[in-house]
This record gives C-alpha cells, sequence and structure tokens, in this order.
C-alpha cells in the first residue's frame, strides 16, 4: 500500500516534495497525516502544486516517523509530482509580527500569526502547549496594527475555558476584552460582585481603594449589567458555544458588526447539524474567521465539511457533494471510511496551518509551567468568603493568644486545628465540592453549595486535548480522595477519547512493588492506560522519561514538592526536548493564597540556598 508520495527535487532550501497518499482511512485520516507533518522542522507548503517540501535532513526524520505510525507498511516511490522550482509558499517578513504584545511571541508563533493573516480564513493545528491561545491573540492585534480590520472581535470556547482567555488577553496585551454573559446569568453576577465589594468596603483599605471600588459599585448600581457588556471601548468578547444559542445575545454582537472570530477548540462543531454549529454559522460574513485545534478529525472527514461550513462554505459548497465524493458507504447509509483522501486533502491544504512539533521544541524551554484559569460558581464564592472571613478571624485570635503562649497552649492548639482544617475546606471547595461530600470532619457539610466543579470542568477539556494528542498525562492532587473522584468523573463522560480507557494511580498505601506496576507495567507498557493519577506520594522515587505532559489539580504544599512532582516528567533521558506542566488555578479561591506561599518558598530557595539576586 502506498502511504506517501514523494520525488527528489531540485532546489536551494528544500530536497523532497512530499504528498499524503492514504487511502482507506477513517477517523485517524487527517490527524495521522498532521502528526507527521509536525516533526519535520524546516518545511513549507506548496500551493501550487499542492505539496509539502522538505530538506534531506528532515524527510529521514519524516520516513522514521513514518514507519513508527505506519507499521510493515511499505513506501514506494511513485514521482507524479509536477514540482516548480521557483514558486515557493515560503513565510517572509514576521520578525516584526507580534512587537506590540506585552510578552513576545515565539518564532513559530510569529509564522503562525503571519501566514494566518495571509490567508485570512484558516484552521491552526498545533498540540497542546503550543500556545494557539496567544496565536489568536496575535493575530487580532496584528490585523488591528495593519488595518485590516478595525471593528470588534469574538473569541468562542469551551466553556471551562472562557476565564483562561481573559487572563491570556491581559498576560499578552492592552486588549480590553469582555467575558458575554447572559442576562440571567448576568443579573446574579450583577447580584455577588456588589456583595463582595461591600465587603471589601469594610475592611482597612486606603482612601483611593474604597473611591475606586465605590465608583464602580455606583456603575453597577445605575447600568444594565447585560447591556454594559456589549460598549464599543470592548476589543474581544468571550463566548462559550453554549452561549451562542441564546437569540438575544446573537442579535447584539451581529448589530455590533464583528471582523473577526477565532473558534478555540473548533473541533466542537464537528456535527454541521449542531445547534452550536449552526450558531457559529450566523457569523459567515465576518471579514476574519479562524479555528483551532489539535486534533481537527474526531469523528470521521465529515468533520471537515462542519469546520469549513464555518471556516470557508464555498470550499465545500453541497453537503451531498461533500458526502458523494468523499465518504465511502456501508450498508443503511452508514459512513465506513474515506474515498479520495488525496483531493480531499488538496482542497483543504491551503486554509491549513500546521505548527511543526520539532520547531516547538527547538525554541521552548525544557519545562514550560502554564496556568489555567476557572472560577467559583456564585455560591461556591459566598461559601469561599465565609471561610477567608472565619480563617481571618482566628488569625486574629491567635496573635493574641501568642502574646502568652504558655498559659494559652491549649486554646492555641485549638485554633490552629482549626486554621488547618478550613485552610483544607477552602482548598478542597477549590478543587471539587465531592472532596467536602466524602469528608471525615461533619463541619465539612456546612460549605457545600451543591453546584458543579469548574476546575474538575477544566481538567476533563484539557484531559481530552492531551490524550486526542496521542499523549498521555499524569495528573498531581495532594487529596488522595481526588483519584475516585477523577475517575468517576471520566467514566461519565461520553467522549470517545475516554472510552475503555485505563488509569494507574500512586498513593501512600501502595507499596514498592505495587508502585511499579502501576508505573511501569500498567502506565508506560499499556497502550490503553493513558492516566497516571498521583497523590503526593509520587512526587518522588519515579522516572515517567515517556510522559510529556504534568496537571497539577491543586499546587504543593510546598516549593520542594512541587519541583519533585515537575522532576517526575523533567528527566535526564526523556524523550521529549520540552514538556508542560498546567497548574489548574480557581480565581479567587484558596489556590491564589497556596499559589502566594509557594511563590514566597521558591524565592527563599533561589535567594538563600542558590543566591541568585532577584530584582
Amino acid at each position: 500500500m502506498q502511504i506517501i508520495t514523494y520525488k527528489k527535487i531540485e532546489n536551494n532550501e528544500y530536497d523532497y516534495a512530499i504528498k499524503f497518499n492514504r487511502t482507506r482511512r477513517t477517523i485517524k485520516f487527517f490527524n495521522e497525516f498532521a502528526q507527521i507533518l509536525a516533526h519535520p522542522s524546516k518545511k513549507t507548503y506548496d500551493a501550487q502544486n499542492k505539496c509539502w517540501l522538505v530538506t534531506s535532513t528532515c524527510f529521514e526524520e519524516f520516513e522514521a516517523l513514518d514507519k513508527k505510525i505506519f507499521p510493515n507498511k511499505n513506501n514506494k516511490l511513485k514521482n507524479i509530482i509536477k514540482i516548480s522550482s521557483e514558486d515557493f509558499n515560503v513565510v517572509q517578513d514576521f520578525t516584526n509580527i507580534g512587537h506590540m504584545m506585552k510578552l513576545q511571541p515565539f518564532d513559530y508563533q510569529k509564522k503562525a500569526i503571519k501566514l494566518a493573516l495571509d490567508k485570512q480564513n484558516a484552521i491552526i493545528i498545533g498540540g497542546c502547549g503550543c500556545g494557539k491561545t496567544p496565536i489568536g491573540i496575535g493575530i487580532y492585534l496584528e490585523a488591528r496594527l495593519q488595518n485590516i480590520v478595525s471593528n470588534q472581535g469574538m473569541i468562542v470556547a469551551k466553556a471551562s475555558l472562557k476565564k483562561q482567555w481573559l487572563m491570556e488577553i491581559k498576560k499578552f496585551s492592552n486588549l480590553k476584552a469582555q467575558i458575554v454573559y447572559t442576562r440571567a446569568e448576568s443579573i446574579s453576577i450583577k447580584k455577588s460582585i456588589i456583595r463582595n465589594k461591600n465587603k471589601l468596603l469594610k475592611k482597612e483599605l486606603d482612601i483611593e481603594k474604597q473611591n475606586i471600588i465605590k465608583n464602580e459599585l455606583d456603575v453597577l448600581n445605575n447600568t444594565d449589567f447585560f447591556e454594559h457588556q456589549f460598549e464599543n471601548d470592548i476589543d474581544l468578547f468571550i463566548l462559550n458555544y453554549e452561549t451562542l444559542l441564546n437569540n438575544e445575545i446573537v442579535t447584539k454582537l451581529e448589530s455590533i458588526k464583528l471582523d473577526f472570530v477565532y473558534a478555540d477548540e473548533i473541533h466542537y462543531i464537528k456535527n454541521d447539524t449542531s445547534k452550536r454549529a449552526e450558531a457559529l454559522c450566523r457569523f459567515n460574513n465576518v471579514k476574519l474567521k479562524y479555528g483551532a485545534t489539535a486534533t481537527p478529525i474526531q469523528r470521521d472527514p465529515r468533520d471537515i465539511y462542519s469546520l469549513f461550513k464555518f471556516i470557508n462554505p464555498n470550499v465545500f459548497p453541497s453537503k451531498s457533494q461533500f458526502n458523494r465524493f468523499y465518504i465511502k458507504w456501508g450498508g443503511y447509509g452508514r459512513p465506513i471510511g474515506a474515498i479520495n483522501e488525496e483531493n480531499l486533502n488538496q482542497k483543504i491544504s491551503p486554509y491549513m496551518i500546521i505548527i511543526p512539533q520539532e520547531e516547538i521544541g527547538a525554541q521552548l524551554p525544557e519545562v514550560v509551567v502554564l496556568q489555567k484559569y476557572c472560577e467559583l460558581t456564585p455560591e461556591q464564592q459566598e461559601i469561599n468568603n465565609k471561610l477567608l472571613s472565619e480563617l481571618e478571624e482566628l488569625h486574629e485570635k491567635e496573635k493574641i493568644l501568642q502574646q502568652n503562649p504558655e498559659e494559652n497552649k491549649e486554646e492555641l492548639a485549638k485554633i490552629e486545628a482549626n486554621i488547618m482544617m478550613r485552610q483544607t475546606f477552602a482548598q478542597e471547595l477549590a478543587d471539587s465540592e465531592e472532596l467536602l461530600s466524602l469528608s471525615d470532619s461533619l463541619s465539612a457539610k456546612n460549605y457545600i453549595s451543591n453546584t458543579e466543579s469548574n476546575k474538575m470542568n477544566l481538567l476533563i477539556d484539557l484531559l481530552e486535548e492531551i490524550l486526542n494528542s496521542g499523549e498521555k498525562v499524569c495528573i498531581f492532587s495532594r487529596f488522595t480522595k481526588m483519584q475516585d473522584i477523577i475517575t468517576n468523573r471520566i467514566s461519565k463522560e461520553k467522549s470517545n477519547i475516554f472510552k475503555d480507557i485505563e488509569i494507574a494511580y500512586i498513593n501512600g498505601s501502595l507499596n514498592t512493588n505495587a508502585r511499579y506496576d502501576e508505573v511501569y507495567n500498567k502506565f508506560r507498557d499499556n497502550e490503553n492506560c493513558k492516566i497516571l493519577c498521583c497523590s503526593d506520594a509520587g512526587a518522588e522515587g519515579i522516572n515517567l522519561s515517556w510522559c510529556r505532559y504534568v496537571i497539577e489539580v491543586d499546587l504543593a504544599n510546598s516549593y520542594a514538592i512541587q519541583q519533585q512532582r515537575h522532576g517526575r516528567v523533567k528527566r535526564a533521558d526523556s524523550t521529549h526536548k520540552t514538556v508542560f506542566v498546567y497548574q489548574l488555578i480557581c480565581e479567587n479561591s484558596y489556590d491564589e493564597i497556596a499559589q502566594k506561599i509557594v511563590n514566597k518558598k521558591e524565592y527563599y530557595d533561589k535567594t538563600i540556598i542558590n543566591g541568585i539576586k532577584i530584582e
């Protein structure tokens, strides 16, 4: 079977022209093709001849990876490609891209931004951790600077990622962003903001801060919060796909006449008849439209039709023609495969921006630590504020009692126990209320709101993206009971990526032999075992050199343990140039206090132990 068609060419920069020629492939057809293309460090797409051009060195890597992905298959040389050595679609003039961003993007991100502006409608394909979010921010910012667009833009993402987008926009630019809420959500959020800010006014703040809070309260009290979201000074609106089902919001956005839409995790609209796909396609007349994903095909090639119905409906104007020409049908009208794959690839390639994994690894540091943000629900925020107020009162009592520690020894012990208990409750609330439900303490039941955990939603979305890329992942939490919570949640997920998945576990109850079996015989050697759940008992004594991703559901109690966690994948014998650590942070929760504690201990480690001067 012929997998890749390639031809030796004569050119100053490139040596081989390559085409994908896989037949009878369905689900993995395009994802595997993208995985191969992501590997060579130097390549370009020749739009005229519909092929990829690579160097001789990269071609050897290409062949090796090809054999790894398609074992026991033979490649046959077939010189069917007519090469024009003069017409190359090389990315040029990208060095100044991103100069107005607060944090300068890497070169591969600059190239992606430049290509996106050149194409104007495209799907950006890159693995988890490559930075598709700053690429999206950079595209809009550059489009504004170059006068390609003048109106506002819209980011569409999964619900669990809206807060992350807001934080990243603030981090990388001076653009003003707004998460858009429905009218019902707006009423609840307005009440919560007013309650929280009134509590702030009771604290000892300087006059300037008090005046700022009072002014903001006046604005909220005298403003329709729903209407206030759509003011002219907003640059980017952030919505989740489900919010687009709200006709009042869509009507508002249509009246604004957006110039830019960036659909994060665009595979979320893989079904073209779904309500969210139809809602997104209401913005087909927007000037710049982009999608971002690590896995453009999750089901079968019909996903491509749905994605392009938004990105560029002119590529496949007829659904019936697409199904007839590219889908192989079985009995009872059931799709069983793909046909004419090469032609399909030629159709979509001009609108694809594939970020090479090799180029990412060459530019990123060995360990990349990224924070992923979410929010407590309004009900959880109220409970969190109550816990923090109780902690504040306990600390005040502790200070008074410490003035005479010998006399107040018993009382101090009770106070310290209460402080530790509430700190634990606050951290459990930030992670998942199920931890409070499973607590041995009767007091824990007083801090349950019976609302869902946004952090768990964020975890599932992140797991889905990582697993779809074909990688394995190690999850850390200081709570052993979190292992059961994660397992139960995964078992309820409908996504095919979680079907029949196996999970390995490390916690303090395992002996040496059991630990070895979980880590190596199961997690490393079992193809179906994709996830390793660890308490901090797994922060030392295990080597995960084959694992590329770590997720910290909560931060460790100390900087030392946190470094030990990261050290499981940061190995001298690692099979990856770059490994990624994701820290899940719930904003305005105990997570932020824990982060300050770890940062303080990191400062001590660097300045006192290692003698590093920090400005």
